[in-house]
């Protein structure tokens, strides 16, 4: 019968559970303690890693495999590269126990990003810079899965999440996630405010708020986007409109 493992919160597993037309076999445990003696992880992109378990029992003689169905005398396993692995525990032909073990990769290389917010005055201007130490031979990098170059250098971005996988010649990947955000220089704002809200006639005299003042402006920057964007300031009784590209701007100061 071929039995799983639950974990407790020391070095000694539980295998429990049943699976098998034998569930009836008494001479095979409910449970079966594990000590795991050690668990090595492995340098990325090697073959260093390893754990060892151990079964204490005076009544079988426990045989180990790693999930390729030959198994061995001690629970030892060597030469292992970073990944998850089926522990099997053998007492009878109809008696096992399993479950899994992982080996984690033990990064090689360190990555750092430097990162250029997009300038929502000029669309697409955002960028990433990778920058690594540690790596092996030629490095590559790739975002959001697309085809990988050598530069670690990517222009042209909108604002957005972008993944970055970091490959070297040992065969090691890191991935990285990068955040582009927007901004936009406020006074370009103020200009839009002074020039069609800030007038003597409106805001910039007798009607409060008084937005010829950077102050007043940035204390209701909320209340600004959301009239602009429903087109009520300037009202349109003036005259005045603001474009597009002038309500995405204080969208994006608004923003920030």
């Amino acid at each position: 019968m071929k039995k799983t493992l639950l974990y407790f919160l020391t070095l000694v597993f539980l295998f429990n559970g049943c699976s098998s037309d034998n569930d009836n076999n008494s001479s095979c445990p409910q449970t079966l303690n594990v000590e795991i003696i050690s668990i090595e992880n492995t340098v990325c992109g090697s073959s260093t890693g390893s754990f060892e378990v151990l079964v204490s029992s005076d009544e079988f003689m426990p045989e180990y495999s790693i999930g390729s169905g030959i198994f061995q005398e001690d629970g030892l396993f060597t030469g292992l590269t970073a990944g998850t692995y089926q522990l099997v525990i053998k007492l009878a032909e109809d008696c096992q126990f399993s479950n899994n073990i992982t080996i984690e990769n033990t990064d090689s290389f360190q990555v750092t990003t430097n990162i250029q917010d997009e300038d929502c005055s000029n669309p697409g201007s955002g960028g990433i810079e990778i920058l690594t130490t540690g790596t092996t031979g030629v490095v590559t990098y790739s975002m959001n899965g697309q085809t990988p170059n050598t530069t670690g250098v990517f222009e042209n971005l909108e604002a957005g999440n972008y993944q970055i996988a970091v490959s070297d010649e040992s065969g090691c990947e890191i991935m990285t996630s990068v955040m582009i955000e927007q901004f936009v220089n406020p006074q370009l704002v103020y200009d839009i405010i002074g020039r069609n809200c800030a007038v003597s006639a409106c805001h910039g005299g007798p009607q409060e708020p008084n937005m010829s003042k950077t102050s007043e402006i940035e204390a209701l920057k909320d209340r600004i986007y959301e009239r602009a964007s429903n087109r009520s300031m300037p009202p349109p009784e003036s005259g005045t409109m603001l474009t597009d590209e002038q309500i995405a701007l204080i969208e994006c100061w608004a923003n920030q």
